[in-house]
């Protein structure tokens, strides 16, 4: 996973698009105007729409909403990313 606190000088805060928690750019992040963690996530969103379900989607989205856990509005984030946040394992073929 990225290391996302690195943020880059020079930069304001701004409030992320996705979930509205106040956060800096970081050189993976910038011009998304998201959090690393959304930024994360509806890469993940993508590649699920481009390449169809698969099990290292589930791990990593579950792996990046417990990093949110009483930090974001999580119905501002499902609101981002329906599709993954939608998804269950036995949804994908073995």
């Amino acid at each position: 996973m990225r290391d996302y606190s690195k943020f880059q000088s020079g930069t304001g805060l701004f409030a992320c698009l996705c979930c509205g928690r106040k956060t800096r750019e970081t050189q993976d992040t910038s011009g998304s105007d998201m959090c690393g963690i959304c930024y994360e996530l509806s890469g993940i969103q993508n590649s699920l729409r481009d390449d169809g379900a698969q099990a290292w989607m589930i791990t990593h989205r579950d792996r990046l909403l417990k990093k949110y856990r009483g930090k974001a509005d999580m119905t501002e984030v499902a609101k981002m990313i329906p599709t993954l946040m939608a998804l269950k394992a036995e949804e994908i073929a073995a």
